[in-house]
């Protein structure tokens, strides 16, 4: 089936562009929580729809909207703020479940991004802007938010908008790593999974690795060879060509689910073991009392740190003072996993976020005046300046490449593991084409080892790993490949 937008919204967005210039020129420009809360967007100048910890009167997304203010005299007055709080993986299916209170300005995650424009609720950037965006974030973040979409044009019939970018990249840290505490763990035993289940189960502590998400999943998946490429034929249709049916992979997902069945628990701070759960207030809670050794998860390093120093302050009088600092908390590539008797690293997924301009400021509004000040607003907060204020205070990765190098970057340890993965090849760019058609059935595919690695059938009613790779993740959409 073709992928197809409400024409009209897109059509006109595309005649405005070219109409004032590019983009805009006339007037001049995880674990997140997934609760979405949202007020009349109508109520602002300009609303914004924001990740929740973004908000707050003294949050840097506050400080910037601020500082646009004051860079321009016409826009001292405006009323500019955020009308909903919502995770940026979240904000493509919000969209069509609320496009009617939708904000102007989209925070959200590149996978959203296809969603958001098929639902003809995300407006294309002008050619001007692409470039700047591609001299900016060079070509990995440009691609992040390029894709192509079919509209249904009522005078000239189906017409396929080819190549056109749909967001500002802002950040390029949307990638998971290893944390871990080294009063539990060593370095040297942080770098294989075997490593740390031994170290866990000699401390008594767990091992947080979210195999049945299926953002975490891939990653043993892709740890012997595995790969996937989404592609778009000339349709519309989006194909996931991959070999995760290849005995590599299915080596890789044996020697996973072994050690799921060796050290798996289903209770987190008991006896200690390998938990197929990355709650971030388990995880937090896990890190403060002491029961976890080490997690993969994204960026939440800080986080941790700060419950480790919290706890050491409430036992501080106590019989038994817990004496870890931040300092003991580290951040790290991913682990190896042994297949064959050899050590093959994890991969994470690496994708870009991004800021987009909702198609109502065209539709809902009689003038240009919205459109010209979303996309003003758009260019600031995801410019060098934004981007290294959101780097300052918050640790995120910036999607600006002289950013990326910088020594902010070097001396963030959740970031230098990313760039050490990057460098080494462990991490699997995530973009616009990753759709649902890829997270159903890999989420499948890891509930599928946690269910049945400990029964006396490890695969359930499937012979083997390769027969339930082949049937739980090769479904419609997806072609097996050997390269």
């Amino acid at each position: 089936m073709s992928k197809k937008i409400a024409g009209l919204a897109v059509l006109a967005g595309v005649g405005l562009l070219a109409l004032v210039g590019c983009g805009g020129e006339e007037g001049d420009d995880p674990g997140q929580t997934s609760t979405f809360t949202y007020v009349d967007a109508s109520k602002y100048d300009l609303a914004i729809w924001a990740p929740a910890d973004y908000n707050g009167a003294t949050n840097t997304l506050n400080k910037l909207i601020q500082d646009f203010k004051d860079s321009d005299p016409k826009y001292a007055n405006l009323n500019i703020g955020v009308s909903g709080t919502i995770a940026e993986g979240n904000v493509g299916s919000e969209l069509e479940k609320n496009a009617a209170a939708a904000a102007d300005i989209l925070f959200m995650a590149d996978d959203n991004l296809r969603t958001a424009a098929e639902a003809g609720a995300i407006l294309p950037l002008g050619e001007d802007d692409k470039a700047a965006v591609l001299a900016q974030s060079g070509e990995a973040g440009l691609e992040s938010v390029t894709l192509d979409v079919y509209v249904d044009n009522p005078a000239q019939g189906e017409e396929h908008l080819q190549n056109n970018s749909w967001g500002f990249p802002y950040r390029n840290d949307n990638g998971y790593v290893l944390i871990y505490d080294d009063t539990k763990i060593s370095a040297d035993e942080a770098k294989s999974i075997e490593g740390i289940l031994a170290a866990c189960r000699r401390e008594k502590v767990d091992f947080f690795y979210n195999i049945q998400d299926s953002w975490y999943t891939p990653s043993f998946l892709w740890a012997n060879d595995g790969f996937f490429r989404p592609s778009m034929d000339q349709n519309g249709v989006i194909t996931l060509a991959s070999n995760f049916d290849s005995d590599g992979v299915a080596a890789a997902a044996q020697a996973l689910s072994d050690l799921y069945k060796e050290y798996g628990v289903t209770v987190a701070g008991t006896t200690g073991g390998f938990v197929a759960d990355n709650a971030q207030s388990t995880v937090e809670n896990g890190f403060y009392n002491g029961t976890a050794g080490a997690v993969i998860i994204w960026n939440d390093l800080a986080s941790i740190q700060d419950n480790v120093e919290a706890h050491a302050e409430a036992t501080a009088d106590t019989a038994n003072p817990d004496t870890r600092t931040a300092a003991n908390i580290h951040a790290t590539a991913l682990p190896t996993l042994k297949v064959g008797g050899q050590d093959k690293a994890l991969n994470t997924f690496l994708g870009y976020k991004a800021v987009a301009v909702n198609s109502r400021v065209i539709t809902e509004y009689e003038t240009l005046d919205r459109y010209n000040l979303a996309f003003e607003f758009a260019r600031f907060i995801t410019s060098e300046s934004s981007q290294k204020k959101f780097l300052e205070d918050k640790g995120y990765g910036p999607a600006d490449t002289s950013l990326n190098q910088s020594a902010d970057v070097a001396n963030n340890e959740f970031l230098a593991a990313l760039n050490d993965m990057v460098a080494s090849g462990d991490t699997v760019p995530q973009g616009a084409n990753v759709t649902q058609a890829f997270w159903d059935p890999i989420k499948a595919f890891g509930m599928q080892i946690v269910n049945n690695a400990k029964t006396a059938n490890q695969w359930g009613t499937y012979r083997n790993a390769k027969e339930a790779i082949q049937q739980i993740i090769f479904t419609e959409g997806w072609e097996s490949v050997t390269e």
